[in-house]
């Protein structure tokens, strides 16, 4: 610890396993996005979202009324809001994961709509729905103000179905959309005229992929951050990239690191 320059040797492990790179992962997910929100300065929108919105509407990053850090709300009285988050077109199979808190009970709140396919989770009476056309199948029965729902979607763009998830257990299955597309265009929420109240956060956008990679090489950085404690125990951050077989990027994050001081020799964890 405390030493300018010191040899980090990576190694990829699971269930006791250990192996020295390369290792062949089977890739499950590729992030689209993530955003919680939280490096969103209050009253703006991070990069990407674009707002419509009329004067006097709420459609910005808020402190969360928990306490729980920050989030993206959406309040409408005399016009419609909506908050759009666009990317290229999404196929194939495409995970949506977040959590929603509606303030007070609101009827057509959607909390989930697309252009390109439609997939539309939508209040209805006491409920929050999944639609089709004309059918609403609930997902929350008689949802209540002020409390936080965790959704993921499944949407298999070929079959044009979708499976749905409720607080981590699974929902409803093989759902149809609500209108056909071969393609999603990312996220939308909507609150319509009148009092509407609506939280997201922690929007988790991935295209399910299911191919083989191979991880040749971890980039490791500079650190970012370096903190001992009285017992001889240092930790620290660094910065790490990920590439596969053919030297693309497939992960941007850091490598969390403990060394703890021992009578006999030092123990990484990372």
């Amino acid at each position: 610890p405390g030493t300018a320059a010191q040899e980090l040797t990576v190694s990829a492990s699971a269930q006791g396993f250990e192996a020295a790179l390369p290792v062949s992962v089977i890739a499950t997910e590729r992030s689209v996005l993530f955003e919680d929100f939280e490096q969103t300065e209050a009253g703006q929108l991070p990069a990407g979202f674009s707002p419509i919105t009329g004067e006097g509407e709420i459609c910005a990053v808020v402190p969360l009324p928990d306490g729980g850090g920050q989030g993206l709300r959406l309040q409408s009285s005399r016009t419609e809001v909506k908050a759009v988050y666009s990317t290229s077109p999404l196929t194939g199979k495409v995970l949506m994961d977040y959590d929603v808190m509606l303030a007070e009970k609101a009827g057509a709140v959607k909390v989930l709509a697309n252009t390109g396919a439609g997939l539309i989770i939508e209040t209805a009476g006491d409920n929050i729905s999944w639609r089709a056309g004309k059918e609403y199948t609930p997902i929350v029965a008689d949802y209540q103000a002020g409390v936080w729902y965790n959704l993921r979607i499944e949407a298999d763009l070929d079959a044009q179905r979708a499976d749905v998830f409720l607080n981590g257990s699974s929902c409803l299955a093989d759902m149809p959309f609500h209108t056909a597309g071969g393609f999603l265009s990312g996220f939308t929420a909507y609150t319509p005229k009148g009092n509407s109240d609506v939280y997201i956060d922690n929007l988790y956008i991935d295209v399910l992929r299911g191919y083989e990679q191979v991880i040749t090489e971890i980039e490791v950085g500079g650190k970012s951050s370096l903190s001992f404690s009285g017992d001889g125990t240092a930790s620290g951050r660094y910065t790490a990239k990920v590439f596969d077989q053919m030297g693309s990027e497939i992960y941007n994050s850091a490598i969390v690191w403990t060394v703890v001081q021992g009578g006999a020799g030092s123990a990484v964890e990372t």
